[in-house]
């Protein structure tokens, strides 16, 4: 449930880097089919911060570094990448990156096959 809760608002964390950095080196953890390493464009939500950047005002390539989640923030807040995604938008993060727009909005639910599983006051 924290890593939905983390995923729901999935903004991107940026450490300050030079304006004229070409490449924009992020790390990231496994989370498939948002972001996965074994993926196709190494997942969608990842694409989609590829084709962001190549769409900006001065294109940039990004490089992903797909690691443990800690390893990931750490390495990140550290300065060895310029930022990493998706993390929420938590007063925690604020010290140490600036936080973007949400890439993402997800809404998780429960699919209960009809005629099954607990009814009260029409809940369910």
């Amino acid at each position: 449930m924290k890593l939905i809760r983390l995923f729901s608002l999935c903004p991107f964390l940026l450490n300050s880097f030079d304006g004229l950095a070409k490449v924009i080196r992020l790390s990231t953890g496994e989370y498939p089919p948002y972001f996965s390493q074994t993926m196709k464009h190494d997942g969608f939500i990842t694409h989609l911060i590829n084709e962001a950047f190549l769409a900006a005002p001065e294109p940039m390539q990004i490089e992903v570094k797909f690691l443990p989640w800690k390893r990931a923030y750490q390495e990140a807040k550290e300065g060895k990448y310029h930022g990493s995604f998706a993390w929420s938008n938590a007063p925690v993060h604020q010290p140490f990156f600036r936080m973007s727009e949400p890439v993402l909005y997800d809404t998780p639910t429960f699919l209960i096959i009809r005629g099954q599983g607990p009814k009260k006051n029409g809940i369910l």
